[in-house]
């Protein structure tokens, strides 16, 4: 059986063996438990499975911390929560509504800034929307989190630190040129 303080201690000792070990017992499982009880689809499951293995080792790296119970039944149900954050984050960028404005009254200046920010918003939204997942999720990522360094961002989506910067300045490029091309003068 896996245990806890064997695999927390491999983290902290950075036992890159150990850490193998437990990934090719424990993804393969939480994976296919995704898919048994919650009915995800594949790609939805694979990340959901990286995103828990990958905050269960910081979580070993930051903290001392000690899990009461069942360390698998504590990775199911990060796994499980990671799921249900990719369902609501996917449906929320799919169907994003633009903002709701205050009711007051607002000056002749700012109600122009609104209208133009609210333009531009539109248009990378539309140019977000023309990516496909993986890349449309690493953009927002790496919008919604400013402050994550490249080592956090490819701790999150399993790459490489170099590969981070590259896909984020390709990506950056890309989003640029379709705002230009789309925006309304």
């Amino acid at each position: 059986m896996m245990d806890y303080e064997t695999f927390a201690k491999a983290v902290r000792e950075q036992d890159q063996q150990e850490i193998s070990r437990y990934s090719e017992y424990l993804l393969p499982r939480i994976k296919s438990y995704l898919k048994a009880v919650f009915g995800a689809p594949d790609d939805f499951a694979e990340e959901a499975t990286h995103t828990a293995f990958i905050e269960i080792c910081r979580k070993c790296r930051e903290e001392d911390c000690r899990l009461s119970g069942d360390f698998f039944n504590y990775i199911l149900i990060t796994a499980r929560n990671n799921y249900y954050k990719l369902l609501k984050t996917e449906g929320r960028y799919e169907t994003m509504d633009e903002e709701e404005y205050a009711q007051e009254r607002i000056a002749p200046e700012e109600q122009v800034n609104q209208l133009v920010e609210k333009e531009y918003k539109q248009v990378i939204r539309e140019c977000i929307k023309q990516l496909s997942r993986r890349p449309r999720n690493f953009i927002l990522y790496v919008m919604k989190y400013p402050h994550y360094s490249p080592a956090d961002i490819a701790e999150a989506f399993d790459m490489t630190e170099g590969s981070v910067r590259s896909t984020k300045t390709k990506l950056m490029r890309w989003l640029k040129e379709c705002f230009e091309e789309n925006r309304l003068d």
